[in-house]
């Protein structure tokens, strides 16, 4: 007799569960960001211990950079395949061995420039399977909260070293040794916690690549026609393949580029701008930056909830005004007092933030929901790349003007072309 595949159960409201998949994975983020913001932290230490440029030291970043561009493909085809959970694990347990070797083989700068470079593959791993991983198990309707929330744990990882870094080295402690300390502890518990209780949505509803193809009880609302996934103006490709002959897929891979380059150029390059171009203190500075880069944690959900709501479900109203208003207050820095001069940071800083949870609800909504996972990877290459290209580009110009004031500008001129791709997204 032949035997007919059961259907997954409908359900009336979305699992509880993908709570605590958030819960994790925010804090896995911000564990992972943590490990790539050493360098910056330490920059200007490590400048002097061993007496090298800011260029070099800008490469140790740049490296780590690199990987974290290219390795997201492969973290979302593992990802895809072998489901998120055993990715994320393995990301999780390479950076915590790189940097346990900090102390041990960090004793040169070609040492540690190799080191970064294993970090940064850690990183694609991670964001290659987390982000797709993620917002499949959130219904369109909480997907920008949800990627918000996500994302906004990356301004925690920066501000964790920004504030900690700074008070173990005081103790007379390396700088090797309280990376070592900072990442390697939470990471052995970390990769514990996600292998052995976070679990992808096909693992636990086989066949089902989004949350929102179970969701058929009474009472789950109708969607908006105007809403992201509604849109019947929209149809989308069920392929990258297909994907990658839409003009605002492209849009979109533009935007992220320019979100990536001033997400980690400002956080690379600020910390040198304050203590250097500003001749702020280095404690004054570092507490500044802990609470710029910590308004991420507001700034990110906030741009998922006024996408979700206030919107309804529409993405590039929220990345276009982020884009502009990253342009007003980059411009404004070099001329805002120091009274004034760390809530300005904290401003621009949330206007590159608070379009996380919009932009990374659209690999989920440009894309049909089985290629949610390789959709993301591509665009975390795209971000990832203005990121690894905007540290020693900075540093450049910086050097050859004698000032980083001129970077600033430089970041104000992409965040224009990024309110210009915004426009082209419609979704």
């Amino acid at each position: 007799m032949r035997q007919s595949k059961n259907p997954v159960k409908k359900l009336d409201a979305p699992p509880v569960y993908r709570w605590y998949v958030l819960i994790i994975h925010v804090i896995v983020f911000a564990h992972f960001f943590m490990s790539l913001q050493l360098i910056s932290v330490f920059g200007i230490t490590i400048q002097r211990e061993w007496k090298i440029t800011v260029t070099e030291v800008t490469l140790l970043i740049t490296s780590s950079m690199i990987a974290y561009t290219l390795f997201p493909l492969i973290g979302g085809a593992w990802g895809a395949k072998w489901g998120p959970r055993k990715t994320v694990t393995a990301g999780i347990l390479i950076n915590t061995a790189v940097t346990l070797l900090f102390p041990v083989a960090g004793d040169s700068y070609t040492a540690i420039l190799a080191l970064r470079f294993f970090q940064g593959i850690s990183g694609g791993l991670i964001i290659g399977a987390i982000v797709g991983g993620t917002s499949v198990w959130f219904p369109t309707r909480q997907r920008g909260i949800a990627s918000g929330i996500l994302f906004g744990f990356q301004g925690v990882g920066f501000s964790v070293p920004s504030i900690v870094g700074p008070m173990l080295t005081d103790t007379g402690m390396s700088w090797q040794m309280a990376s070592a300390i900072m990442v390697c502890v939470p990471g052995v518990i970390l990769a514990a916690v996600v292998y052995f209780t976070v679990k992808g949505l096909n693992e636990v509803y086989p066949g089902v690549t989004s949350i929102d193809h179970l969701l058929g009880g009474n009472n789950v609302p109708q969607q908006n026609p105007r809403t992201a996934t509604g849109n019947l103006k929209y149809i989308k490709p069920k392929t990258m393949k297909e994907a990658l002959r839409r003009s605002r897929v492209w849009a979109a891979a533009v935007y992220v580029f320019v979100n990536g380059w001033l997400i980690y150029g400002l956080s690379s390059f600020l910390p040198r701008l304050l203590s250097v171009d500003l001749e702020i203190p280095e404690k004054t500075a570092s507490a500044m930056l802990g609470a710029t880069f910590f308004v991420t944690f507001v700034a990110a959900p906030l741009g998922g909830i006024i996408s979700d709501f206030v919107f309804k479900g529409r993405r590039y109203p929220v990345l276009l005004i982020g884009a502009l208003l990253s342009v007003v207050t980059i411009v404004a820095v070099p001329h805002t007092s120091i009274k004034w001069l760390g809530f300005m940071l904290i401003l621009a800083f949330a206007s590159t933030s608070i379009v996380s949870g919009p932009f990374w609800s659209l690999p989920s909504e440009l894309v049909d929901s089985k290629a949610a996972i390789r959709s993301s990877s591509m665009y975390t290459i795209f971000g990832n790349g203005g990121g690894a290209v905007a540290a020693p580009i900075l540093a450049y110009f910086s050097e050859a003007a004698g000032s980083g004031i001129i970077a600033l500008y430089i970041c104000v001129a992409l965040a224009a072309a990024g309110a210009v791709s915004a426009l082209f997204i419609r979704q």
